[in-house]
């Protein structure tokens, strides 16, 4: 019998472009916005994985005032000790110490490296360095990407540490550095000092490094 010929036409064609099977419920196409997320998530975390700690440098020498034994305790305490005395108790010289500040005018929580040397700095850690303390020797800038103390501070933030009733060397005149006054033995006076300090690493880094901040 022909009756039953468009039954079988219909069990053999292919079905139409497009059309779902019975009992299976199509997938909803991506749009242009969920594409456009998508691609915008992974570029943001992307870059996350790539951000660069911004660096700060610190002179090599003991007798410095800051140096990588008393450095995080300024920083991020706000609180100056005696370099020699922290050396003393806490052996080996660390190779690197990490700081993480928050940044005051968008709560962002940034992780500074700081050395004593750049001895293995690559070309991305020149781009990183952001802030670079001095006791007003220029040997401190032997083997520098730059060559001078004038265009080392040309190229980052400088401070010159040094207590409140002291002078500054007479080499740092020329240098476009900001003098940094601890106080002797008030050191309830260290938190005013180390946030005005932040406050200008801060408002260099967003006119100079925004790239680091993003």
């Amino acid at each position: 019998s022909f009756a039953r010929v468009p039954d079988l036409a219909k069990a053999l064609l292919p079905a139409k472009p497009g059309a779902a099977a019975k009992g299976v419920v199509p997938g909803k196409p991506a749009t242009a916005d969920t594409t456009s997320g998508q691609a915008s998530a992974a570029r943001r975390s992307a870059h996350h994985r790539k951000r660069r700690n911004p660096i700060i440098v610190v002179p090599a020498a003991t007798t410095s005032m800051l140096t990588m034994y008393n450095i995080k305790s300024l920083l991020q305490d706000h609180q100056f000790v005696d370099g020699r005395a922290e050396m003393e108790k806490a052996g080996p010289k660390p190779h690197e110490v990490f700081v993480e500040h928050t940044m005051s005018y968008s709560g962002q929580a940034v992780k500074f490296r700081i050395v004593d040397s750049v001895q293995d700095f690559t070309e991305a850690d020149w781009e990183a360095l952001v802030c670079v303390f001095t006791q007003g020797a220029a040997w401190q800038f032997r083997n520098w990407m730059w060559k001078t103390p004038e265009e080392v501070f040309h190229n980052c933030l400088g401070f010159y540490p040094k207590y409140q009733d002291e002078r500054p060397k007479d080499t740092v005149n020329s240098w476009a550095v900001s003098l940094l006054n601890i106080e002797r033995s008030k050191r309830h006076m260290d938190r005013a000092t180390v946030v005005g300090l932040w406050n200008s690493l801060e408002q260099y880094m967003a006119r100079n490094k925004p790239d680091l901040l993003s």
